[in-house]
């Protein structure tokens, strides 16, 4: 995918600069992280940052996500 983004020329000519690596480890949260957005959606970050990337989401990958 970073191939077809760089082809594209979507960002220009600078390059992408992404690596992808195999994962690792994995640490899950803490419980109190989890599901924030879905428990906490009046806060402040949820409404400015969350939400509008939910949305874009959402429109991008319908019936994609689990809920």
């Amino acid at each position: 995918y970073i191939a077809r983004l760089a082809a594209s020329g979507r960002y220009g000519s600078a390059p992408i600069v992404t690596e992808v690596e195999a994962l690792r480890a994995f640490w899950p949260a803490e419980a109190y992280h989890q599901r924030y957005f879905e428990r906490h959606p009046e806060q402040g970050y949820c409404q400015a940052v969350i939400a509008p990337k939910m949305h874009k989401l959402l429109q991008a990958f319908p019936g994609k996500l689990r809920g």
